[in-house]
């Protein structure tokens, strides 16, 4: 474990304790279908977890409801509303306890956001399975852990959909997702790793942020060899949340 409380996916985690829960979770990709844990600084919920997943019915064939919908809103933010289950049982390599699959239902727009001036939430895939194809990211948060003293992401994606996550560490914190271009070319089995980028001039908070409008910005992105100075060019922001980092609960 390093000073600012990063695991590397595919270690052991301890589940024991940790009641089933309904862990309601970002969706994006297009191509590839990637899910991020909304989190909270309170027991159960208080873990970064960033997945690679397929969807499939309770036919047993692909459920292609998100890939359709999303083709013609490519967008917006879509969240799946699992049912309950043990989250870092998904962080666990071996054993018994560990799992790789849960189901849910997939909404465009957030689910649990029903009120105006928030969208509408629209069902649409029910009763799916996800099947977790990679953990790109997964820990629990340290809140004794150092803060990262520059603003932090991690980098994961596919071809030619890359996408940044604030690496959060403590309250208050905040959680974004954000699409992005790069001036490096990429391996795909690194970016399954989650690479982490450091913008190294902005102080680690929200204000600070890469922002769709704000041009482009140089980073450094740490391969697990080097230290390669890149160009971010950032798209569309999915996803910003405050309110529900602001403090431990």
């Amino acid at each position: 474990m390093n000073p600012h409380g990063h695991d590397h996916a595919g270690q052991n985690h301890d589940a024991q304790g940790d009641p089933p829960e309904v862990h309601g979770m970002a969706v994006i990709g297009s191509d590839t279908v990637y899910l991020s844990h909304l989190p909270m600084f309170m027991p159960v919920h208080n873990y970064q977890v960033i997945l690679e997943a397929e969807f499939t019915g309770p036919d047993g064939r692909p459920d292609l409801g998100y890939a359709e919908d999303r083709k013609k809103n490519p967008g917006l933010l879509y969240t799946l509303r699992p049912k309950p289950f043990v989250l870092p049982e998904l962080l666990l390599r071996t054993g018994p306890a560990a799992r790789s699959s849960f189901t849910g239902d997939v909404f465009r727009h957030h689910y649990e956001r029903t009120r105006p001036p928030n969208p509408r939430p629209v069902q649409v895939a029910n009763d799916v399975t996800v099947t977790v194809r990679k953990v790109v990211h997964g820990r629990k948060f340290e809140l004794a852990a150092a803060r990262p003293p520059q603003l932090e992401y991690i980098l994961f994606g596919r071809g030619n959909e890359l996408f940044l996550a604030h690496l959060i560490s403590g309250p208050p914190d905040f959680d974004q997702l954000i699409q992005v271009r790069l001036d490096a070319e990429l391996d795909d089995t690194d970016l399954a790793r989650g690479l982490r980028v450091t913008v190294q001039d902005r102080v680690d908070r929200v204000t600070d942020r890469i922002q769709s409008s704000g041009g482009t910005v140089a980073a450094v992105l740490h391969a697990s060899d080097r230290e390669i100075k890149i160009r971010v060019d950032p798209g569309r922001e999915f996803y910003l949340e405050e309110g529900e980092l602001a403090e431990q609960q």
